[in-house]
Parts: C-alpha cells; sequence; structure tokens
C-alpha cells in the first residue's frame, strides 16, 4: 500500500501534463483557423477531361479549341453553384471546379480507359461496353443522352451518386440546360432500383433528362446484382422500351431496403468521379456533387468568359486550366438562387452561408471573396 500511495503524485503530474499539452494544441488550432493568413487559397478538385481524348486510340485528332465570336458583354467573375440543403451525401468539403483538356497521351489512356474507344470521331457516342477492374464492374454510356454538343460548344456536369439521390437529377438538368454525365453505384439489389428510377426520370420527368444525361452504372464485383437483374450495355434500349412501370407510381418516394448501407459498403467516390468525368464529350467539365444546385445560364456565360481570355491573350488561353467556383449553402425552406443578384441579397440577410462555413470556413477563402460577393452584375447575363 505504501509503494501505490507514493506513486500518486508522479500520476497526478503525468496527467496534468497530458491535459494541459491537449488544451495547447486545440488553442494551437483554433488560432490557425481564426488568423488571416496571406497564402490562402481555394479547396479545389483539379481534373482534366480525357474522355474525348480517347479518339487517339484510333488515330483521330481533336483540333485547338476556336477563338469563340465576340461578345458583346466580357465576362468578370466565376460561377456560382449553390445547394438547398446542408446535408451532404459524401460528408466532406469538396468544390466544384471547371477544368480544361491537354494534349491526349495515348499510353496514359490506354491504362485508365478500359469501356472501349469512341467510333468515328471526336464528336460520335462512344461504344457501351463494361469497363472490367479487380473490384468494380462499370457500365460506361449504359443508357446515352439522347441530343450531342459539338466538342468545343458546351461544357459537361459529371456527378455521381447512389439511387436516393437521383431526385436531384431534373432539377440539375433544369438549371444546367447542357450535357450531364451521371455514375450511378448501384450494388446488388440496389441495381434494379436504379434502373427502374433511371427509366422513370427518361419517361416521366423533365425532359431535360433525357435529352442531355448520360448514366453509367458501377457495382462491387463482390455485390453484383443477381443475374437476372443485369441489363447488358448493348440492350439498354431494349430495357428502356419494354419499361412497364407508371408516371403515377411513387418510384422516386418510395423506401427501398438500402443493400450498400446493409453491407457496410465503402462508397467509392473517386471510382465514380472518374467514370462521369472520363466520359464526358466536351473539352469544359464541371465535377459537382448531385446536391450542389448551379446559378443559371452557366454555360454560354463561361464559354463568354473562354471567349474574352482567348481575345485577351491566346497563348494564356491555351494552356491547361482551372476555374474556381464558390459553392454556398442555403436554409432548406428557402429555394436556391437562380442568378448572383439574389444570391448576394441572401448573403445579406442571412438566409445563404458559404460552403462548410461552420466547418472550415478559411477553405472557402479563394482570393479576391469579399470583392466578388460584393460585385453585383448589372445583368444577369454576366457571371
Amino acid at each position: 500500500m505504501a509503494m501505490a500511495g507514493s506513486n500518486r503524485p508522479e500520476l497526478r503530474l503525468a496527467y496534468r501534463i497530458f491535459v494541459t499539452v491537449n488544451i495547447l494544441l486545440a488553442v494551437y488550432n483554433m488560432i490557425c483557423f481564426q488568423m488571416p493568413r496571406t497564402d490562402v487559397k481555394p479547396c479545389v478538385l483539379v481534373v482534366a477531361n480525357h474522355s474525348l481524348q480517347e479518339a487517339v486510340d484510333f488515330g483521330a485528332k481533336v483540333s485547338p479549341l476556336p477563338m469563340p465570336p465576340p461578345q458583346s458583354q466580357p465576362v468578370k467573375t466565376a460561377p456560382v453553384n449553390v445547394i438547398d440543403k446542408p446535408q451532404f451525401q459524401n460528408r466532406q468539403p469538396l468544390q466544384s471546379d471547371v477544368a480544361t483538356t491537354s494534349a491526349p497521351d495515348a499510353a496514359r489512356l490506354g491504362r485508365i480507359s478500359r469501356g472501349g474507344a469512341f467510333g468515328n470521331g471526336a464528336n460520335s457516342t462512344p461504344k457501351k461496353e463494361s469497363a472490367l477492374s479487380a473490384k468494380f464492374i462499370v457500365q460506361e454510356d449504359f443508357i446515352p443522352s439522347d441530343l450531342s454538343v459539338p466538342f468545343n460548344d458546351s461544357v459537361t456536369l459529371t456527378t455521381q451518386a447512389t439511387h436516393e439521390f437521383l431526385q436531384h437529377v431534373p432539377v440539375l438538368c433544369s438549371r444546367w440546360q447542357g450535357p450531364i454525365s451521371v455514375a450511378v453505384f448501384a450494388p446488388g439489389t440496389d441495381y434494379a432500383v436504379a434502373l427502374d428510377k433511371i427509366a422513370f426520370l427518361r419517361h416521366c420527368d423533365d425532359p431535360c433528362v433525357s435529352a442531355n444525361v448520360t448514366w453509367h452504372m458501377v457495382y462491387d464485383r463482390d455485390h453484383a446484382p443477381p443475374a437476372a437483374a443485369v441489363v447488358n450495355s448493348s440492350s439498354s434500349a431494349d430495357f428502356l422500351q419494354s419499361w412497364n412501370g407508371s408516371c403515377a407510381s411513387d418510384v422516386m418516394e418510395r423506401e427501398y431496403a438500402p443493400f450498400r448501407k446493409a453491407h457496410k459498403m465503402t462508397y467509392p467516390i473517386n471510382v465514380l468521379r472518374n467514370v462521369a468525368r472520363r466520359r464526358a464529350r466536351t473539352r469544359y467539365i464541371l465535377a459537382s456533387d448531385i446536391e450542389l444546385y448551379p446559378s443559371a445560364n452557366v454555360i454560354p456565360r463561361f464559354m463568354n468568359l473562354v471567349a474574352e481570355r482567348w481575345r485577351r491573350n491566346a497563348t494564356e488561353a491555351r494552356a491547361p486550366q482551372v476555374f474556381v467556383l464558390p459553392i454556398f449553402e442555403v436554409q432548406a425552406k428557402q429555394r436556391p438562387p437562380l442568378t448572383k443578384r439574389v444570391l448576394v441579397d441572401m448573403l445579406r440577410n442571412k438566409s445563404a452561408i458559404f460552403f462548410h462555413k461552420w466547418v472550415c470556413d478559411q477553405c472557402q477563402k479563394f482570393p479576391k471573396r469579399e470583392e466578388w460577393v460584393e460585385y453585383v452584375p448589372a445583368e444577369d447575363d454576366v457571371l
């Protein structure tokens, strides 16, 4: 007993040192987040669109981006993405971005692309094949969009989801009004549910979905759907034609047994992002999350911005570029704004805030952020 008693002061001292060190670490972390820094840069996910560069495999060449025709109004700022609620599927501070492509690298493309090359040129529809890997099976271009656009004339929004989040696609499409590439993770019984929802969206929802959205299916090899449920990529058109669902059904709101969650499967977000990105068929892409809603008319305004850069400095405009987009959260009861003017009003009345403001506001402090917020364009055709 005497020996144990003699050690108590030492234990108390060790405990106090431990607590003190942790308090100091906490204070240090708070200071790091609160102190203004002159070298702050935005949190950006840099991507490059290599999808159309697969044309290199059969000798086709993608011509350099031509300078678009002059526009009456130069674009002065970056586009805005907004979200209608703070709950995110991916639970991480992802920034969206618009990226450009560089010259294709045939060797690299041979390593990253297993879904087949394009047909007869850069603007043709990709072959619909399953990309096989050690862990995942990917049905690329499983259901292609009805419309296609020239490689240099638009921006593709690339995103990913499980079937629980597909109700966001019509909203994205109505705001985006251009090509969208969606990779859907659908292991096990989630596969049939996802197909049913995709068919519903194409047949029963906004015609924008069938016109502009290309769907890719991804599932885990070890948790494959039942063989009878799998639709071959070559038969996807027949599946759509034979879909016998009702547009009056509750397919989008119905509760389903979540296969992925029941089996505690990790969401392969980077696999899905890459699938959606590499199958984009335009020079410019916007890599985003499915719950991020873009402001109206981003595509024509962004193309105006590109045209202005070409007019100012063609050499600089040819270099690979990433354009940073600020992201915002709005209260769930509020409608996401369509224009920057409305967004600025919401920021002023506190019904909108920067994305993850209470998690890592420092991550959203891109250069000249306050100037950007204060600038309200005279017309809505300026970003």
